[in-house]
């Protein structure tokens, strides 16, 4: 259901492409429930527990480090910060945000940025 949100799939579209990944996988697409009704319910259900998992009342722990990466528009390297916040069972990315410079300065910049 993430990677539905992340790509900003509508339900009906996720339907078909459902659908479709059942089928291609060897499954029988009439004994699943697929429907536009059953995957907004998962959603919804996917968007709780996301949203509840990190808004605890513990302290977190951000991580972050930085990268210097390629450009995805043209074929200059860039610094990059991935920060991340470890959780239960899982982890979350905040962002990876491109540095004007890689100095402690600019990454910590960068974090406080992100925790506003």
């Amino acid at each position: 259901m993430a990677a539905l949100d992340r790509t900003q799939t509508s339900s009906r579209n996720a339907v078909y492409l459902l659908s479709e990944t059942a089928a291609s996988l060897g499954h029988d697409g009439d004994s699943l429930n697929i429907s536009r009704n059953s995957i907004q319910r998962a959603r919804s259900k996917s968007r709780v527990l996301t949203t509840t998992e990190f808004s605890a009342v513990i302290p977190l722990t951000m991580h972050w480090d930085g990268k210097v990466m390629a450009e995805l528009t043209t074929k200059e390297q860039v610094d990059r910060l991935p920060v991340l916040i470890p959780g239960v069972a899982t982890e979350q990315l905040l962002d990876v945000p491109k540095l004007s410079s890689g100095t402690a300065e600019a990454q910590a910049a960068a974090v406080v940025q992100l925790v506003k």
